[in-house]
């Protein structure tokens, strides 16, 4: 019923060449314009043209990154908490 009253609609509306040519660059054109750029996007393009200054210092902040994870993951793993709290205890 729905779908009818959209057709209805839809069907009193005159279609002109513009609305076609939106329609077309939206549902085809830009889909494949992105997915080109995605495809030829090089994985590591984060670090072309990078001095080997810069790519070290990148490597130790995302080491240091991954240091600061780990000891967050084993904190959390040492929290103790007993089976009798209620959830309001926990929140107040």
């Amino acid at each position: 019923m729905l779908f009818d009253t959209m057709r209805h609609n839809l069907m009193k509306q005159p279609i002109s060449a513009p609305t076609i040519a939106i329609g077309f660059m939206g549902g085809v054109v830009l889909p494949i314009l992105l997915t080109n750029a995605i495809a030829t996007n090089h994985p590591n393009s984060i670090y072309q043209g990078k001095t080997k200054g810069e790519l070290n210092s990148i490597h130790y902040n995302l080491e240091n990154l991954n240091k600061r994870i780990t000891n967050i993951h084993n904190q959390i793993d040492h929290i103790d908490i007993d089976e009798d709290y209620d959830f309001n205890d926990i929140l107040f």
